[in-house]
């Protein structure tokens, strides 16, 4: 076999030997050929051993199609399979025949442990009719491609949700069904709508004296207002930010107390309450604080939280109690309501303050002497009465809220009853009380926020569904194209090899890398839509060993350039190991990359301590960067540099923003052109880095 390529001809002549020993007369086979001009050639071979009348052999026949096209359209194929950065699986006759890299890694599955199983094991059992109606309706209709969504059984057990497009094909020359897996696992969460609804918080809050702040359900803030910020700078000397971790900034004597009062609203879904005061500089001012859930669907994904300053109403409360000597040198210069009754309930002392409400409230005079009871609204004398007698039999104050309508709107009071003793029995009780009908309204207008926040996590939630849709619909048809074009310059090239001169040869090459940088923006503009999705959970992360896994990635560049990288101890923190590792990744790999020509790259990552994160550091000894420019390079596809110096789609950094973002911290550089980098990066500590 002169022609046959040599790794084949022992199977040609291992036919040959069997046919004329009468193992068998027929041999299909597929082969390569050696063409004349040194290409390999792949065909098909269907050969027969022809024998006379006696049974003696006389000749070989043999029909051979060429199906290089073929072949090289397959390894193209799984070449581009293999690389595909969501998970591809092949079934024929309802067992897997084929599953990508990607598809192994997000499963957690190895290649022989779903290789030749039904697929319909690995379907989630509550979504096995969805996937057998599919099947039913593409054979009904004949239609060459479907898309849905159902659940994948991972190894560990856990399902995960993924959007499936399938299609018909054609694997190792027989018919097949190809599924493209994206996982959307993230997308059934709702943990992020309330970051998103900033913007509508923040129009409410402003306008508002009341002071608010907004939790997600980790107790980290999201919104807050300006008086919120005022009131715990002016008593603790603390500054809130967005992304500060709430019950790390309490006081460690009520932060339990607080976050009990916190965990009780999420979990039960109904508002709560506490009273708290701060002392500075001699100072002590006095809030109540009404606690409040914040419901999207049917889950409680955060807190809302506001105050109202009743210092006032606390400092009058103390000194009712000291005599009535000191309760009138106060009752005419505050804004609070005051009265002092007997045990029949008459008027013993009164501010102008009460005086004034109960005229305009009720049309009468409220003055020493005066029975409450009876000057009251008919409506309000019973249940009054049955109050004040509580507090008296009882000997513990109440709160309650009334209402009185007046000039067609409701103005609302918070009092409070208490019971005043001579040192043996109650001589009387003291009530104050204080407007807080602008509180109520914002009640109602908070209310009305969390019914708006609803509609628009709604609203959020497909805008996302749609998005995240479109991303990858456009990235898999923007790709399509581009690989036609691929395909068919690399074909005139083959083909018109003889025929093109050096300009038609470097066309072809201009357009062909054309299509390939085209295509890496695609992916990496996809990869960027996809920062802030993990399949990771919290882990402790040893930064240290982390750096043990990024370092090899980089060992041919590190070798190539002679570089030195010093990494000084780093933390053990509680995170998501994935998006930080891909952090390290593009910071170490810029670092390298962008090296001064003619001195070895010198890089060196450190980090350090602070009350509420780590700040880690990427130095170099690079060309540096303008600071002009510092605000520009972390903007996608943003280059300093054309791509002949320095290759890349300007993502990298756009993609490093993105996940330090998410994780609630923040990315800057200090640079000078020439001079070297320093990428500088915080991570927020978890509760459980606090012990690390």
């Amino acid at each position: 076999e002169p022609l046959t390529h040599p790794d084949d001809v022992a199977r040609g002549l291992e036919f040959i030997e069997q046919a004329l020993s009468g193992k068998t007369e027929y041999h299909q086979v597929e082969k390569r050929y050696l063409h004349k001009d040194g290409r390999t050639v792949w065909a098909s071979v269907n050969a027969s051993l022809i024998r006379d009348q006696n049974k003696q052999p006389l000749y070989f026949v043999a029909q051979i199609e060429n199906i290089t096209e073929k072949i090289e359209s397959q390894l193209k194929f799984r070449n581009l399979v293999e690389n595909f950065i969501v998970g591809v699986y092949i079934h024929q006759h309802g067992k897997i025949v084929y599953v990508n890299p990607r598809l192994l890694e997000e499963s957690g599955y190895a290649e022989e442990d779903l290789i030749g199983r039904p697929i319909d094991e690995f379907i989630y059992k509550d979504d096995l009719d969805v996937v057998k109606n599919v099947a039913e309706e593409r054979e009904k209709g004949q239609i060459d491609t479907v898309r849905y969504e159902a659940r994948f059984v991972k190894k560990n057990g856990q399902p995960m949700w993924f959007e499936i497009f399938g299609s018909r094909t054609i694997y190792q020359g027989a018919p097949a069904l190809m599924g493209t897996m994206v996982n959307v696992s993230e997308r059934k969460a709702v943990d992020d709508e309330l970051k998103k609804s900033e913007a509508n918080l923040r129009s409410i809050f402003e306008s508002t004296n009341i002071s608010y702040i907004m939790l997600d359900k980790n107790y980290r803030i999201v919104a807050l207002n300006q008086q919120m910020i005022e009131i715990y700078m002016n008593g603790l000397n603390i500054m809130l930010n967005e992304g500060d971790d709430m019950i790390a900034l309490i006081r460690p004597h009520r932060r339990q107390i607080v976050k009990d009062i916190y965990d009780s609203v999420l979990y039960t879904k109904k508002p709560s309450g506490y009273e708290t005061s701060f002392t500075n500089n001699g100072i002590t001012k006095h809030y109540d604080a009404s606690v409040f859930p914040i419901i999207v669907g049917d889950e409680a994904v955060g807190i809302c939280i506001s105050t109202i300053d009743i210092t006032a109403r606390k400092a009058m409360y103390d000194e009712l109690i000291k005599s009535e000597a000191s309760l009138r040198s106060i009752f005419d210069t505050t804004e609070v309501n005051y009265m002092l009754l007997d045990t029949n309930y008459d008027i013993v002392a009164i501010n102008q303050q009460s005086i004034d409400w109960q005229k305009r409230l009720t049309g009468r005079v409220f003055e020493k002497g005066v029975n409450v009871i009876e000057a009251l609204l008919p409506e309000k004398r019973e249940s009054t009465k049955a109050l004040y007698d509580r507090v008296i039999r009882e000997n513990q104050p109440i709160d309650y809220e009334t209402s009185y309508l007046m000039d067609g709107a409701y103005i609302h009071f918070l009092a409070n009853v208490k019971p005043i003793h001579d040192g043996e029995k109650a001589i009387g009780i003291c009530i104050t009380g204080i407007n807080i009908t602008v509180r109520k309204n914002a009640v109602e207008q908070l209310k009305q926020l969390n019914e708006n926040l609803l509609l628009q996590a709604k609203e959020l939630a497909t805008s996302n569904t749609e998005l995240e849709q479109f991303a990858y619909v456009a990235s898999h048809d923007l790709q399509e194209p581009l690989r036609m074009v691929t395909s068919f310059l690399s074909q005139l090239e083959k083909k018109y090899a003889d025929v093109l001169d050096e300009k038609g040869k470097k066309y072809i090459y201009f357009a062909a890398d054309g299509a390939k940088r085209m295509r890496q923006l695609i992916l990496d503009l996809l990869e960027y839509s996809r920062v802030g999705r993990t399949e990771d959970g919290l882990e402790d992360v040893d930064f240290n060993a982390l750096m043990d896994e990024v370092l090899p990635l980089y060992r041919r560049s590190i070798e190539e350039h002679k570089a030195k990288v010093h990494i000084e101890h780093l933390p053990v923190m509680h995170v998501y190991k994935t998006p930080v590792r891909q952090v390290f990744q593009n910071l170490l790999g810029n670092a390298l990359k962008y090296h001064r020509e003619g001195i070895a790259p010198l890089i060196r990552i450190s980090a350090k301590e602070t009350p509420t994160a780590f700040e880690f550091s990427v130095k170099d000894n690079g060309i540096g960067i303008d600071p002009e420019y510092f605000n520009q390079i972390f903007i996608i596809f943003k280059r300093l540099h054309n791509r002949e110096q320095y290759p890349g789609t300007g993502m990298g950094l756009a993609i490093t923003k993105k996940i330090v973002e998410n994780m609630g911290g923040r990315i800057w550089v200090d640079s000078q052109e020439g001079e070297g980098s320093v990428f500088h990066f915080t991570i927020p500590k978890h509760k459980k880095d606090e012990t690390n």
